[in-house]
């Protein structure tokens, strides 16, 4: 199922591939196997009711295809967080101080496509699950992301701060559009529209 699912997700053409095809790929990839697990789980079920129950360890059964299924999460993460990055490209932010917050946000930008190609450059398998090195420049990459969504967050809540009416401060959400349902932005526009219906 795992050397299937591979040949589906394709991983050396995963970051040549447009990114929602590869996206697609990911997902379905998790689909299939999600639906293996959840029908092998029914007919255990239902054996367990027969005279003859399935006595396998789940763990020992599904631990390298969970494994393989949380690299694929984290992968799909990866591409979906790029997809959302590249739209920064046409981001424009207005206000006051409009022209030096797009200007950090396009150093945002790069910063973030340098992480990227960083990423995509290792030597070695990313669906590979006994490849240690995978979890640690994951991590690197996320924790870069992190960084850089801080520095995104702090840009919106200056330009809201910044907005002199209610429909410049919808202009602003609306330019952080899917930046706001990260958890690190999210937190702080959920601060900032507390003290907008107070205004």
């Amino acid at each position: 199922l795992i050397e299937c699912a591979r040949e589906n997700v394709n991983v050396d053409e995963l970051f040549s591939a447009e990114p929602q095809e590869a996206m697609n790929r990911l997902s379905q990839t998790l689909s299939v196997c999600g639906a293996f697990k959840a029908a092998y789980f029914s007919y255990k079920s239902k054996a367990a009711k027969s005279s003859s129950p399935w006595k396998f360890q789940n763990t020992a059964l599904f631990s390298r295809l969970d494994s393989f299924l949380e690299r694929c999460h984290d992968l799909l993460d990866l591409l979906e967080t790029a997809n959302l990055f590249g739209r920064m490209e046409a981001m424009k932010i207005g206000g006051t101080n409009g022209v030096d917050l797009t200007s950090h946000a396009e150093e945002v930008r790069e910063e973030f496509n340098q992480a990227f190609q960083q990423f995509q450059s290792v030597e070695y398998d990313m669906l590979d699950v006994d490849e240690p090195r995978f979890d640690e420049d994951y991590g690197t990459f996320r924790a870069t992301v992190r960084q850089l969504e801080l520095r995104l967050a702090a840009m919106m809540s200056e330009s809201i701060d910044d907005a002199k009416s209610f429909g410049n401060l919808f202009k602003t959400v609306d330019t952080f559009d899917g930046f706001t349902e990260r958890a690190v932005v999210a937190q702080e526009w959920s601060k900032k529209q507390q003290k907008a219906l107070e205004a």
